[in-house]
């Protein structure tokens, strides 16, 4: 599995070099000087834990960046980047075991810093290599809701990550007021805390002593995304596309007691799949 996204990505790395080289242009994303980005965002979301369960729907929200560029900016750092999002929606939860819950409200939220170095190919390419710093907290808002079968109450999650972007900028544009640019991207993950409110969850048949928090230490994230901007006076008009995934291995374990017996309980292996849509002004 992580192979075959590994090349699937090296693959599209190549296509975006070589469709943009084919252009013959001046680059556009690496302009000197302070540049603001802000405007809404829709997304599908997709969450597994294979064999346990899943949620999926629609978030939308809101996105911006804010960036400096200029040729040794700090020391040999041409690009700075402060990037923030943040979304809400609904997600419809299913299990095999457990039932069905609908219209189950979550959010969104991450923060990133990111520092490029400015690269141009022969064929007017701009490329601009970049590493970063990353939190992403997502808050899962099922407390007392009761599933489809009747006899299971899901509670509140949440999740936080700590991860380095690793990327790849690629700009260009055509002869006129079109430009296109893209980036792709591996995520490090470093470490993530998972709060599950179980105790909220204990009835009739089954009472939890505790609620629980599981460390994550294993995982990785990949994104991608192609963007196409408008210029306009005194603006720019952005429409970017966006894919991330993310694929966590098992957490470590926490004891709490169930029905006064010790259990461990750990947060199964899972992925996060995005695919969406960026409609930003530029200033």
């Amino acid at each position: 599995m992580h192979t075959h996204l590994a090349k699937t990505f090296i693959c599209a790395l190549c296509l975006q070099t070589i469709a943009f080289s084919a252009l013959q242009a001046e680059p556009y994303l690496t302009e000197s000087g302070l540049h603001i980005e802000i405007g809404p965002a829709i997304f599908h979301t997709d969450y597994k834990e294979p064999g346990v369960m899943e949620e999926s729907g629609i978030m939308k929200g809101l996105s911006g960046a804010v960036t400096y560029r200029g040729d040794n900016a700090l020391g040999p750092v041409d690009m700075l980047k402060l990037e923030g999002a943040a979304a809400s929606g609904k997600v419809d939860y299913r299990s095999p075991l457990a039932g069905a819950v609908n219209g189950i409200e979550d959010t969104i939220t991450e923060g990133r810093i990111l520092a490029g170095i400015n690269v141009t190919t022969s064929g007017n390419v701009a490329l601009t290599p970049f590493v970063g710093f990353g939190y992403r907290q997502l808050k899962d808002n099922g407390h007392g809701r009761l599933s489809s079968i009747g006899n299971y109450m899901l509670y509140d999650r949440e999740s936080n990550y700590l991860y380095t972007p690793i990327g790849l900028e690629i700009s260009s544009k055509t002869p006129g007021s079109w430009k296109f640019g893209g980036t792709v991207e591996y995520d490090l993950f470093w470490d993530g805390t998972q709060y599950s409110q179980l105790s909220a969850a204990s009835n009739e048949s089954y009472t939890y002593s505790d609620d629980l928090k599981n460390k994550q230490k294993k995982g990785f994230g990949l994104r991608a995304s192609l963007k196409a901007i408008k210029k306009f006076q005194p603006f720019s008009l952005a429409f970017e596309t966006f894919f991330r995934y993310w694929n966590l291995d098992n957490s470590k374990s926490c004891t709490i007691l169930v029905n006064g017996e010790p259990r461990p309980f750990v947060e199964p292996e899972n992925t996060t799949s995005q695919l969406g849509l960026n409609v930003s002004l530029l200033f």
